[in-house]
């Protein structure tokens, strides 16, 4: 339906309308509502299970329609109120049950009351009767009074005087009719003055000393005037406490029972003489995501009578006080997210009543709480997110009478086996011990958990194979270890969630997978499996909304089997040797968000057609045989949804038309925030959270993206042979971040419009054939801190900015006529001047050698010479005289050589006849 398009929708609401039929489960593409309205309508049907994915959906309200079958899990289902599901009485499961366990909770226990109650009754039974009476004497007049007036001879003939009284009768009837009717209408004031306050909806029960401790309380806390709730200045003496927000009191006697004042920011510590704890009838205590501060105070002990604590999303410190144990009656305690560095108390056995447990997200330390798990009523515990080490143990447990459903054990130290004892807890449905250093093979004695549906062991160090009893879990995930096989099964298999990723499974596709009915999410990403994957997949996709195949060794084609997966959402098979065509049964695909099939063989034309799907925000077709041009004239561009592109290094060609980009929408947006690319698979009563990850060249760097932020816009066109001008339509992709398009053919000059990318990182037009200036403008892109000109025709003066000045002086080679790069190339041109001096000193000192060398060198040539040619001249004077001549002689002695005397001495004692 159309609503499900609204994606940045935060707020709905429909309430006190007409409307009927289904609650569309479209409202789950709705992934920012944060408050959901709906109640008093006339819906029927179910409430869509995928609502449970939706985690920023903090208010609902499905109260007074029609609805029916099982609420949604998920904490924002079970941390409801009550009244959000009321006057719905086909509704149940068990996120209702905990919603509605306040209303269990708040009802007093027989024993505790009894006597006041009893007093109580008695007393109102006196009055009762005098309220009573009064009323029935003024009732009985009225009657006798309208029976005269309307039957005045049968009234007179049966208790009236004789017939010669009559005359004087009927004249004192009329008297004393007149009398009934001024009678009736002061009863007629009475009553209404007695019921009035009966029927009030705001009774006044509280009590003074309630009233006084809660005020006391609230002023211990300095609130803001300008963040303080509007509820907050209510609390005063002039109204019933047991009607303020927050509140609520014993329908008897005015005595404060429970107290919920979570998401208050109240942005301080609980002190031991606070005067919270003079509310000794407090059975619920609820300050959640407050802001507390400090340690828990010891005093917190005295309430007795409290059955459900809440103190999580806090920022407390320290230990859980010893005294917490005389809490004798605690049912629900939640210390989650909090600040805790301390032990748990060693012996919690002495909390008879515990169901839920949570100290999650927090920085407990020590061993494994082996107590704790001796208490029968326990049903919730999450231990997870903390620093416990050592072994699991389980000793004393209530075999087949434990209530344990939820075990979270998640992200600590624990190591050793999964021990074999856990088959105990025989009602366990969900049991997370993933992010751990857990050892061994999986136990068999799991099999024994046959209402275990949820199974997570990833991130730990387990190996072996991977028993087939396994197979009828719901959810599975086991990343991250080294499992290297499957053990056969025949039993039919209903896996919704199976993540088999960072293994060491090796072989062809599990074909047995294919045979999965319902599955949603699939991922064998980073094994060794090889072989094609099979057709037969297609039975399964009907279902799937995520498949990763990646960083296998997957060959062959990849099959055309995406007819039916209409409701698939991510498909990732890089890295592997797939080759052939691009499959074009994805046109069907219309849900997808993410396609990535980076790093193949895949030779085929662009597949325009991906442009119409509608939600496509991630295409990455990068390192593969693609071939041809990126634009069709006959085709309609689209991509409005795409915010991520990637088709480097194939072998496109072409021009791209100045329009090229101009339909590209969700580009063109400025958004802020850190929100990330996420997809929620529900699942039963809980939801797996899946980011969206990529490869990308950033900023000259192969970068990873583990999460990929919504904000994030990028376009890679590298490695191609794309010619051209760069289209001005980019100009238009205003929340653009990444733009590559190096390696290509584009010509002419570069667009001056770029500059009006603000919000662009990284700019890469190097080894193309641009000629012109770069545009000056790119100066004042602030955000810009790689750019990247080099191997072009580009000429002129390098553009002024902080951001320019701080790149290397590589990002402009090979543009003979750019200047203005003293500052960015410094280094090139200017040595260090210490290093310059030693040089310019070495040079000189080997040029006065060279002159010094030569005017010692010359004498001795010069005595060489004369020697040599006295030899020369006494072997071959005959020849010697024929050649140069007597005169020839004489004129080179007089004419051509001026010699020094001292060596014209020595010439002419060489050559004496000359």
């Amino acid at each position: 339906m159309s609503i499900g398009l609204l994606k940045e929708l935060h707020v709905l609401n429909f309430s006190s309308n007409a409307f009927s039929g289904h609650i569309p489960s479209s409202l789950a593409d709705l992934t920012a509502l944060e408050s959901l309205d709906v109640s008093q309508n006339k819906l029927s049907g179910g409430i869509p299970q995928e609502l449970g994915s939706l985690s920023y959906l903090s208010r609902m309200n499905f109260s007074h329609n029609h609805l029916a079958g099982l609420v949604p899990g998920g904490t924002q289902f079970r941390t409801q109120d009550c009244s959000s599901f009321e006057n719905n009485s086909g509704l149940f499961g068990p996120s209702l049950d905990e919603a509605c366990r306040v209303t269990n909770m708040s009802t007093p226990q027989r024993h505790e009351t009894l006597e006041p109650e009893e007093d109580h009754e008695e007393v109102l039974s006196w009055v009762a009767a005098a309220v009573g009476f009064v009323p029935g004497i003024f009732f009985g007049f009225t009657v006798g009074c309208i029976l005269v007036s309307y039957k005045p001879e049968w009234f007179i003939n049966i208790f009236g005087p004789s017939k010669r009284r009559r005359t004087s009768t009927r004249t004192d009837m009329m008297i004393l009719l007149s009398h009934c009717y001024c009678v009736s209408g002061f009863f007629v004031i009475y009553v209404s003055l007695l019921l009035h306050p009966l029927a009030s909806p705001t009774l006044h029960f509280c009590r003074h000393d309630q009233r006084d401790a809660l005020l006391d309380f609230i002023d211990e806390f300095p609130f803001d005037e300008s963040t303080t709730n509007t509820w907050v200045t209510s609390w005063n003496k002039s109204s019933d406490c047991c009607h303020w927000k927050g509140i609520t009191c014993d329908g008897n006697y005015g005595q404060v029972i429970s107290l919920e004042l979570n998401e208050t920011f109240l942005n301080s510590s609980l002190k031991s003489s606070s005067s919270l704890f003079r509310l000794q009838y407090l059975r619920r205590l609820n300050l959640s995501s407050c802001n507390l501060q400090g340690e828990i105070s010891s005093s917190l002990g005295n309430l007795s009578r409290l059955t459900s604590v809440d103190l999580s999303y806090n920022k407390l410190v320290g230990a859980i006080p010893v005294s917490l144990a005389k809490l004798t009656k605690l049912s629900y305690l939640s210390l989650n997210s909090n600040n805790f560095t301390s032990t748990l108390p060693s012996d919690m056995s002495g909390f008879h009543n515990l169901e839920h447990f949570d100290v999650s997200k927090n920085s407990f330390v020590g061993s494994f709480p082996r107590s704790l798990f001796s208490i029968p009523s326990l049903q919730y515990v999450s231990l997870g997110d903390n620093q416990f080490t050592g072994p699991v143990e389980f000793v004393n447990t209530f075999s087949s009478s434990s209530k344990l459903h939820f075990l979270g054990l998640s992200r600590n130290r624990f190591d050793g086996p999964i021990p074999e004892s856990i088959s105990k807890f025989l009602n366990l449905r969900q049991l997370y011990m993933s992010g751990n250093n857990i050892t061994g093979s999986i136990p068999k004695s799991i099999s024994k958990l046959v209402n275990l549906t949820d199974l997570h062991l990833s991130n730990n160090k387990l190996l072996g194979q991977v028993p087939s009893f396994l197979w009828r879990m719901a959810t599975m995930t086991l990343s991250h270890n080294h499992f290297s096989s499957f053990e056969n099964s025949s039993q039919e298999t209903q896996i919704q969630i199976l993540d088999l990723s960072y293994n060491s499974f090796q072989g062809p596709f599990p074909h047995w997978i294919c045979k999965v009915k319902g599955l949603r999410y699939l991922d064998l990403s980073n094994n060794l499996f090889n072989g094609s994957v099979p057709p037969c997949l297609s039975n399964s996709i009907v279902s799937l909304m995520e498949m990763n195949l990646r960083n296998n060794s997957f060959g062959g084609d990849l099959p055309d089997i995406f007819v039916d997966a209409t409701k698939l959402r991510s498909l990732d098979v890089s890295h592997n040797q797939l080759e052939g065509k691009f499959p074009n049964s994805l046109i069907n695909c219309k849900a997808l968000q993410l396609l990535n099939v980076e790093s193949n063989r895949i030779k085929d034309e662009f597949p325009y057609w991906l442009g119409s799907l509608p939600s496509l925000n991630v295409l990455i077709l990068r390192s593969n045989e693609f071939y041809g041009p990126l634009y069709h004239r006959h085709v309609s561009n689209g991509f409005q949804s795409l915010r991520v592109m990637d088709v480097s290094h194939n072998d496109f060609t072409g021009t791209l038309p100045p329009h090229y980009f101009a339909s590209w929408h969700v580009m063109t947006i400025l958004t802020e925030g850190n929100d990330y690319m996420v997809n929620f698979i529900k699942y039963y009563s809980s939801y797996l959270l899946i980011y969206r990850s990529m490869e990308m060249v950033n900023k000259g760097v192969e970068t990873r993206f583990e999460r990929i932020q919504k904000d994030f816009r990028a376009i890679d066109f590298s490695g191609n042979k794309i010619r051209g001008k760069i289209p001005e339509s980019l100009c238009f992709l205003k929340g653009l971040r990444l733009l590559n398009l190096s390696g290509n053919a584009f010509t002419s000059d570069i667009p001056r419009s770029l500059a009006n990318l603000t919000n662009l990182e990284a700019l890469d037009l190097s080894r193309n054939k641009l000629s012109g200036q770069i545009p000056q403008d790119f100066g004042k892109l602030s955000f810009l801190s790689y750019m990247n000109f080099s191997h072009n025709l580009l000429h002129g003066p390098v553009p002024r900015g902080t951001q320019i000045q701080r790149q290397e002086c590589s990002s402009f080679l090979d543009n003979p006529g750019l200047y203005g790069l003293e500052e960015i190339c410094q280094h090139t041109y200017t040595l260090n001047p210490t290093i310059q001096q030693v040089e310019e000193h070495s040079e000189t000192e080997e040029q006065m050698f060279s002159w010094l060398a030569a005017g010692i060198a010359y004498g001795p040539g010069v005595l060489c010479g004369l020697v040599i040619g006295h030899i020369f001249h006494s072997h071959n004077h005959a020849w010697f005289t024929k050649i140069f001549g007597r005169r020839k002689l004489k004129s080179l002695y007089k004419g051509s050589l001026s010699l020094p005397n001292n060596i014209s001495k020595v010439f002419s004692c060489v050559f004496p006849k000359l």
